[in-house]
């Protein structure tokens, strides 16, 4: 249920859910997934991005409006776009595909810390006497949450439609004439895609998809702690 959703019809509960969901999207995950396009890229050879402040985990630097109003209306959005010079990289092509998949992995790695953290927190939780140990499940909760989120944007990011970041990693198998006639139509494409998702059974298949790729995250950190017998 997106923001104005659970706001028209009156769900409060769901309504503040959301609210603290886009917050934590817009104000934590997204200067972290710009900021590791931005990185990347410096150390790949793009110095502007040093100039540029994009680095900094500051919100600032890095909210689109647009991105922010597609969240609150479709409870899809994005951050204000690196502007990456790949020319300056040794490989342009290679450069470019590496830069886009940082975003996703940083992610990625986040919700894996997350998810250990969620874990760890269960330990002290003891179901029999669940009053007593409160506090470790809502810790639990809110870290499982964040790590779904910050899920959800890595593999919505490495969907193979312009602008997204995996039109960009998959674009190194593609002929450039290809490659900018997608991204000239990218913004067409992204809102024809975002209406497949809300009004398709093209959503159907991407929720599949990130239950899939959270489940397969829980399976592996719980092996982890399996092999120290926890």
């Amino acid at each position: 249920m997106t923001l104005l959703t659970s706001l028209l019809r009156g769900d409060w509960l769901s309504f503040l859910m959301s609210v603290l969901a886009y917050f934590f999207i817009i104000f934590l995950l997204t200067p972290i997934h710009e900021s590791a396009h931005a990185f990347t890229a410096y150390k790949l050879g793009d110095d502007n991005q040093k100039w540029m402040g994009r680095m900094s985990l500051n919100p600032t630097k890095h909210i689109d409006a647009f991105g922010v109003i597609c969240f609150v209306l479709f409870g899809i959005g994005w951050g204000k776009p690196v502007s990456v010079n790949q020319y300056k990289f040794k490989n342009p092509r290679v450069g470019m595909a590496i830069t886009a998949a940082a975003g996703p992995i940083s992610n990625i790695i986040f919700a894996f810390l997350a998810m250990i953290i969620a874990r760890v927190a269960l330990i002290f939780y003891n179901p029999i006497n669940a009053s007593a140990a409160i506090f470790p499940y809502i810790i639990a909760q809110v870290f499982l949450m964040m790590s779904s989120i910050s899920l959800t944007l890595a593999v919505f990011n490495l969907l193979p439609v312009p602008p997204l970041d995996g039109s960009k990693i998959y674009g190194f198998f593609l002929p450039e004439r290809v490659m900018y006639t997608m991204q000239r139509y990218s913004m067409f494409i992204l809102l024809a895609f975002i209406f497949l998702l809300r009004f398709t059974i093209v959503g159907d298949w991407y929720s599949a998809l990130i239950s899939g790729a959270y489940n397969g995250l829980y399976f592996v950190v719980n092996a982890i702690f399996s092999l120290f017998g926890v």
